[in-house]
Parts: structure tokens; C-alpha cells; sequence
């Protein structure tokens, strides 16, 4: 008790009084806020309010691509490879569901309404040792790792929901059938998600990191299959922009900024905001875009260093926070042909703060040779290719890359991701190829053998 006094009287000697003060204000007004909201969503469901009044979301991802090596069937059956666990079935138990809060129970009964007749659902709060958190608990009091050998990170892994883009991803090297059977299992999952997971309750919704990269990847894998042909029906669509704006909405009040240092959290929670914002068409989705698309350039210097090296000192950081980056960057781009006006607002006009802090900056602007305006110059351009001349810098020459500093297997996404998920572990080519594909005309030079 005395060293935590001491400790608190070198805060105020440190920061000064008026500093602190003002941090004990924010976080008792923080705890009032919590509470209240605590208090109404068990009177009333936290998501899904706009629902019926939805429009769908917009298309922006192209057709890809990829082989099934027989993860789409894996993927089917709800066998995970959770974080090298190995192929785990993670079913619930037909005949003891866990317990929902009250007010969403309504929600949930209309959601799984839409699911094809046998589904199972997916254990969305369990990890390979069969612990459980409960979906009926507020998010902010749960406690993590209560319990020896609670692993939480299998349930946020799993709740990232990265193997549905590669599933999408999978459908047009499937005939006509299993494609279409492909997209009913990605929508059947994506039901049950929201059903199972009412915002702001359970442990899948404590971590803004993780709300963002599901976000995107609900996003992407819902749009891959309708460039591959497949005609999704009026309410799943509505249910998306829904979800997404859940997502959204989430992200905004929960961002994971710092004053003096932010990281891939951070980077993560506005890449997730930014997809929010663009594949919804409203005024609140282009605050949201136009706020997270200035930051992502502003943390592009921030995290990283000029030659394009990720300043958290670890190789496999580098590799997420290069996907966040890179797949942010790609989707700016496109905003800034398809819709040149939302595109105009990242270097021009007001925004939004959703953050403490000064508002972001207006972002640099160049022209290319067609003619559009994107948000970003010779610099800045220079050093998202510098990401990718890093990574084939430390690829050895099998291309593998040594594993430096911290890695925790976090990405954003997979969509080229297997049978075996630890297969591309030390496989980064994919950043090399990424950042080739948007700026081809500047060189990334091969890696040189001795």
C-alpha cells in the first residue's frame, strides 16, 4: 500500500497536478459511462438497431483467387488450427448453448432464423483446453486468464474470422455447386457470429485490435464472394452494413491510441474503422473514413522508420503492421478512383476527432499520370516500398525470414492460408508481392545470393 502511494505522489511530482487531475477525472467519468451503458445494454440489445434501415454495403474487392488444398472442408466441419494447436472441432453442444443476455436473446432467436436447417454452431468463446467465457458478461469486467492454463487468445484468434476471405477466396476454383456451397457456409458462419457474440458482451469483444481485423475481414470475405458470382439476399446484406456499423461504432469509442506511443493495436483499430467507413455510404461511415484515413498516413511515419522497418524491433511485427498498412493503403486508392470525392476529404476540409489529442493532420496529395488525386506523395510512397525492400532483405535464400524480437502470429489477413495454418509462419512474400502489385513501377529489388 505505501509503495503504491509513493508511486501515485511521483505521478503528480512527474506529470504535475493539473495533469493528473485531469487523468482521475477522464477515468471516473470513464467508469460512469461504462456503468450506464452496462446498465441499458441489459435492457435493450446492444447491435443490430439499424438493421431493417440498412442499405447494402459497397462493393470495392476485386476476384481473387486460390487453390483449396482441402481447407475449405476443414473450414466446413469447424476444425481450427488455432495457433498451432492442431485441427481442434470447435462445436457447441446442441443441448447446453451458453446463456445469452437477456436483451439480446430476441436478436439472436431472428438471427438464427436465417441459418440453414443443421447448422451447428461454432464455440466462439472456448480455447483448446475447453475453458470458457461466458457471452452474457459485459466485456469490460472480464477478467482474462482468471484460471491457470486459460489461453484467450484462441478465441480471439478464432473470432478474427480470417479463414472466411480464404474460403471466399476459394470459390472460383470450385464448380458451380461447392461454390455456392462455399458462400452459404461463410454466410452461415458470419450469422452465427453476431449471434452468438452481442456486441460489448464476452471476451470477443474486449480488444478493439481484434473488432478492427474482424471487421475487414467480415468486410472482404462477404464482398470475394459476390465478385465471384454469388447473389447474396437482401437481409444478409443489410445484416453487414449492421454489423459493420456495430464494429464501427465500437471502434470509435475504444481506440487504442497513445499520447506518447502507439503500436500495431492502434494501427489495427483504424484499418478495421477505415473498411467500416468506406464500405458503408452514409455521413457517419465518412467521418469515420476520412478520421482513420488521415491517421493511417500519419502513422505510416510514426511506425515506421524511413527506409520502411517497423520500429517495434521485430521482424514478424513488421510483417502485420506492413499487411495493415499495405491493405489500408490499397483500399485509399481505390477510394480515390471510385469515389473521388470521399477520397478528397483525407487532404481537405475539417474531420472528426475520435481520439484525445489535436484532430490529424490533412494528409499530403500528389497526381498520378491518369489523373486522380491520392493521399500521398514521393515520400511517403517511397516508404511503403521501403516495407517491402525490408522484408526481402532478411529473407533468407529459401525465402524464409528469421524470427527477431516479439511474435505473437498476429495478421490481418490469410487469404492464401491452408490446411497447415503455420506454413506461411515464416513465409512473407506476400508483403513483397502486395506492395509490388500497387506501386509496380518502382523497383523491389531481388534478394542477392551469395
Amino acid at each position: 500500500m505505501l509503495t503504491k502511494i509513493q508511486r501515485r505522489c511521483g505521478q503528480i511530482r512527474r506529470l504535475g497536478v493539473k495533469q493528473v487531475g485531469g487523468m482521475v477525472y477522464d477515468r471516473i467519468q470513464g467508469r460512469i459511462v461504462d456503468q450506464y451503458d452496462s446498465v441499458m445494454a441489459h435492457l435493450r440489445p446492444t447491435g443490430l438497431r439499424s438493421w431493417s434501415k440498412e442499405s447494402h454495403p459497397r462493393r470495392i474487392a476485386p476476384r481473387f483467387d486460390v487453390q483449396d488444398d482441402g481447407a475449405c472442408l476443414q473450414w466446413k466441419q469447424h476444425r481450427f488450427d488455432l495457433l498451432g494447436s492442431g485441427p481442434l472441432i470447435m462445436a457447441v453442444d446442441p443441448a447446453a448453448p451458453p446463456a445469452l443476455p437477456r436483451s439480446w436473446r430476441g436478436t439472436a432467436k431472428k438471427l438464427r432464423g436465417l441459418l440453414p436447417a443443421g447448422y451447428q454452431s461454432i464455440a466462439w468463446h472456448r480455447d483448446a483446453a475447453g475453458s470458457e467465457w461466458s457471452p452474457s458478461k459485459w466485456s469490460k469486467r472480464i477478467t482474462i486468464c482468471e484460471v491457470a492454463g486459460e489461453e484467450v487468445k484462441w478465441p480471439w484468434e478464432l473470432a478474427r474470422l480470417q479463414h472466411l476471405p480464404a474460403m471466399a477466396a476459394r470459390i472460383d476454383n470450385s464448380d458451380t455447386h461447392a461454390g455456392e456451397d462455399i458462400s452459404q457456409e461463410v454466410r452461415a458462419q458470419i450469422i452465427d457470429f453476431i449471434a452468438s457474440n452481442p456486441p460489448c458482451f464476452g471476451v470477443n469483444w474486449i480488444c478493439a485490435m481484434d473488432v478492427g481485423i474482424r471487421a475487414a475481414n467480415i468486410a472482404v470475405a462477404v464482398d470475394l464472394c459476390q465478385s465471384s458470382g454469388i447473389a447474396w439476399d437482401d437481409a444478409f446484406l443489410r445484416l453487414i452494413s449492421a454489423t459493420l456499423r456495430d464494429h464501427g461504432r465500437f471502434l470509435v469509442k475504444n481506440l487504442e491510441w497513445g499520447a506518447s506511443l502507439s503500436s500495431n493495436h492502434y494501427l489495427s483499430d483504424i484499418a478495421g474503422l477505415l473498411v467500416c467507413g468506406l464500405y458503408l455510404d452514409d455521413q457517419e461511415a465518412s467521418d469515420w473514413a476520412t478520421f482513420a484515413g488521415r491517421e493511417i498516413v500519419v502513422e505510416l511515419t510514426n511506425q515506421f522508420h524511413q527506409d520502411g522497418s517497423n520500429f517495434e524491433g521485430s521482424t514478424c511485427y513488421h510483417r502485420l503492421s506492413s499487411e495493415l498498412m499495405t491493405y489500408s493503403i490499397a483500399i485509399m486508392l481505390n477510394t480515390s478512383w471510385r469515389d473521388p470525392k470521399q477520397a478528397s476529404r483525407w487532404w481537405s476540409g475539417p474531420t472528426k476527432n475520435y481520439r484525445a489529442g489535436a484532430s490529424p493532420p490533412p494528409t499530403p496529395h500528389s497526381q498520378t499520370a491518369s489523373g486522380h488525386h491520392i493521399p500521398l506523395d514521393a515520400a511517403l510512397t517511397e516508404r511503403i516500398v521501403g516495407m517491402a525492400r525490408f522484408t526481402r532483405s532478411i529473407q533468407r535464400v529459401d525465402g524464409s525470414i528469421p524470427i527477431i524480437g516479439d511474435d505473437d502470429s498476429g495478421r490481418y489477413m490469410r487469404m492464401m492460408q491452408g490446411v497447415d495454418s503455420s506454413a506461411d509462419l515464416l513465409d512473407h512474400s506476400h508483403v513483397i508481392a502486395a506492395v509490388s502489385g500497387l506501386f509496380y513501377e518502382l523497383s523491389v529489388p531481388e534478394h542477392e545470393t551469395a
